[in-house]
């Protein structure tokens, strides 16, 4: 007991990247590891757990990561045969201004044991420092990572982040200023360059959402495609990943993740490096130089580095901070009717009890109508606000969202207010391809609370997806959620050309508000009216002046930042409800909302013929 209760001890102040531990009176060896960066504040996490079973029968073992600052437990059960081994990546929350690391306990066969060490990040997790992953074959010479992150930074960070400047309105709880060199009074450490090895690649896309940005060296070549895929699905739902060494560009248009976005018809307007597109929601840099090795790779890096995430939340920048989503009128007082009830309390109280004890001659029986009366009303009070909220869930959403129809692949960005007037029992359930990033609680005074404030206990389980409970949807609370997803998708917006115009048919599971389509040689069209589902229309022509205009008002600089205009092949469409989302088992009404949607099509489709 003294041993475990010290093993206990150290785990909270030994910061170690790796550590293995036999369980007592067994044959079973249990390493954990995490690879990460130690400054990190958003996002998810990874932590490889092994379990090398070298006994006779099968064994099970629980293990149960916790975290302080904000209170999170996170579930994982590993079961293996005699002889054998089992892993699992869990995926452990990270939260801004708070304690991102943990302690791992195991649990086999009733007994306890703890694996000393510290897991996830080791830093305060503050907004103004950011991580760039560099992946490579082999490890870089000692001192070279420390180097790249004196030369990217550009301002002094104390522990994590200078000063953090807190607001309660809507277009962010945190506001973000670019950090001034002219200010710094010691060494520029706000961006952490952290190197991790190719055979170190996570197995999940949530597992990048912690990340800014992400190099791969190209001096080896690259893993193979079933490595990359997790993270070429992050870039695609807002990452940013730099491709930078010896035949870069070469290796990149080999690829069939990257291949589809090199089309000039996506480069960015102000990079300088050989390659900068604009993929799925996410930005792709390549360039044939070795990493870091000019100043245009360094400028581009730092740039998405101090910039955000792209599509994926960040308190310190990210253009999702703004236009964040409520649900009206959810916490307001009904004032006349509430002022009638008070009044009818008081005459109940007052007048009306004073007279029916008058008559029953019994001055007593106050000790006991007062409080009977006192309660009936808090419970009628409280009664009239259960029913005012509802038992049901209210929803408000904002969705950005990409349709590939080239691959049939969607990628979509949802920023969701949940209220549930009763929570799930199971919690919220992200699909395949979806991952959840809790952003903050919502306040009856309509403040935004981050979790770091909020008292909230946040429970996580691998089950075998993660299940998300506690503060994730507590009962009669308002939470705001961003929910990123890549999944196939049947839904299209069909094109045809016929004599000089061209027809659209709405095949996108729900109706176009507004739309706007710029076809394979550069002319605008739109629709005059919505588009029911299923309806087939004529497109009118429009100017290009018109079409700037309306492409703006359909959110393309969010969907594709620093793209000069709509690409040719695209289009833009306002649809009347989201259908590229996912709501992770926990579907309300939706009160507020809008879905903006960009269509990518082949530039030498039959549509254009």
């Amino acid at each position: 007991m003294l041993a475990e209760l010290a093993l206990a001890c150290l785990a909270l102040c030994t910061p170690l990247e790796e550590k293995e531990l036999q369980l007592t009176d067994t044959a079973i060896t249990v390493r954990a590891a995490t690879v990460w960066p130690a400054q990190v504040h958003k996002g998810w996490i990874p932590c490889q757990v092994t379990v090398a079973n070298g006994g006779e029968r099968a064994c099970t073992v629980d293990v149960r990561a916790t975290a302080w600052g904000v209170e999170r437990e996170v579930e994982a059960s590993i079961s293996v045969p005699a002889g054998a081994e089992g892993s699992i990546e869990m995926l452990l929350p990270a939260f801004a201004n708070t304690q991102n690391q943990y302690t791992l306990r195991l649990l086999h066969e009733g007994r306890s044991h703890w694996l000393a060490g510290n897991f996830g990040g080791s830093e305060l997790g503050m907004v103004d420092a950011r991580s760039i992953l560099y992946f490579s074959e082999g490890e870089p010479e000692a001192g070279l990572t420390e180097r790249w992150s004196g030369e990217l930074s550009t301002a002094e960070v104390s522990g994590a982040g200078p000063v953090i400047r807190h607001s309660g309105g809507l277009t962010g709880y945190v506001t973000f200023t670019p950090p001034r060199p002219a200010t710094t009074t010691g060494t520029p450490n706000n961006v952490q360059v952290h190197h991790v090895r190719f055979d170190r690649l996570p197995q999940h896309a949530e597992s990048f959402t912690s990340v800014d940005v992400v190099v791969l060296d190209t001096s080896t070549g690259l893993p193979g495609e079933r490595a990359l895929a997790p993270l070429f699905q992050w870039l695609r739902l807002g990452g940013t990943v730099a491709v930078l060494g010896p035949r870069a560009a070469e290796l990149a248009r080999a690829s069939s993740e990257l291949a589809p976005w090199l089309e000039p018809r996506f480069a960015l307007e102000h990079e300088s490096v050989a390659l900068a597109q604009r993929a799925g929601l996410g930005t792709l840099l390549v360039d044939d130089a070795p990493p870091f090795s000019t100043p245009e790779q360094r400028n581009a890096v730092q740039h998405a580095a101090l910039d955000g995430n792209g599509m994926v939340h960040d308190d310190g920048g990210s253009r999702m901070r703004t236009n964040l989503p409520v649900v009206p009128d959810l916490f307001a007082l009904p004032y006349k009717l509430f002022a009638l009830l008070l009044v009818l309390f008081a005459i109940v109280i007052g007048p009306v009890n004073f007279v029916v004890v008058k008559r029953t001659k019994r001055p007593v029986m106050l000790l006991v109508t007062i409080p009977v009366i006192a309660l009936g009303a808090a419970v009628a009070l409280f009664g009239f606000g259960i029913v005012s909220q509802g038992l049901g869930v209210k929803v408000a959403s904002h969705t950005f969202a990409l349709l590939d129809q080239r691959g049939h692949r969607s990628m979509a960005s949802e920023m969701r207010m949940l209220f549930a007037g009763l929570a799930p029992a199971r919690g919220l359930e992200p699909g395949p391809g979806a991952a959840l990033m809790q952003v903050a609680r919502y306040s009856s005074s309509g403040a935004w609370i981050q979790p770091a404030y909020d008292g909230q206990r946040y429970l996580v389980a691998h089950d075998p997806g993660l299940v998300l409970a506690g503060g994730y949807l507590p009962a009669r609370s308002a939470f705001l959620h961003q929910i990123v997803t890549e999944r196939a998708e049947r839904g299209r917006l069909e094109l045809a050309r016929s004599g000089g115009e061209l027809a659209a048919t709405n095949a996108l599971g729900t109706a176009v508000e507004r739309l706007l389509v710029r076809d394979e040689t550069g002319r605008y069209w739109t629709s005059s009216e919505p588009l029911r589902e299923s309806a087939r229309t004529t497109l009118a022509p429009l100017a290009e002046a018109e079409a700037v205009d309306l492409a703006r008002e359909l959110g393309l600089a969010s969907l594709m930042p620093e793209v000069a205009a709509l690409p040719a092949a695209c289009y833009l469409a306002r649809l009347e409800r989201g259908v590229f989302g996912d709501d992770c088992g926990v579907a309300g009404e939706e009160s507020v909302s809008f879905h903006h949607v960009l269509g990518v099509l082949a530039t030498d489709g039959e549509e254009w013929r």
